[in-house]
């Protein structure tokens, strides 16, 4: 089902749930391996968490995080998930403190 929603809307199965803020179903593909969570989107150049952060989605974030995204991961443009998360101060918070604990 995932994987023909890929075909249908052009992106890999971790930024389309990532965008949908389906935590659930991340951890699912996550579970079975079969989702990569650096993969970069064809047409929008971005990650599962860049998609989770530039719509705001707090639980989507904090759940990729914990699955082991590289939170320093840039696309072409230089951009990371911080910078998606830079127009939703609560958002960025949350970022902020979930890097900074996974670190220590």
């Amino acid at each position: 089902m995932v994987h023909l929603l890929t075909l249908l809307r052009g992106l890999p199965p971790a930024q389309l749930v990532a965008k949908a803020n389906n935590v659930k179903l991340l951890t699912i593909l996550f579970n079975m391996k079969s989702i990569d969570l650096n993969q970069l989107s064809r047409n929008e150049n971005m990650t599962a968490l860049m998609f989770a952060a530039k719509f705001g989605h707090i639980e989507a974030c904090a759940a990729i995080i914990q699955m082991g995204h590289n939170v320093n991961f840039q696309n072409d443009q230089g951009m990371t998930a911080l910078h998606y998360a830079g127009t939703y101060e609560t958002l960025l918070h949350t970022l902020y403190v979930l890097c900074f604990t996974r670190y220590l």
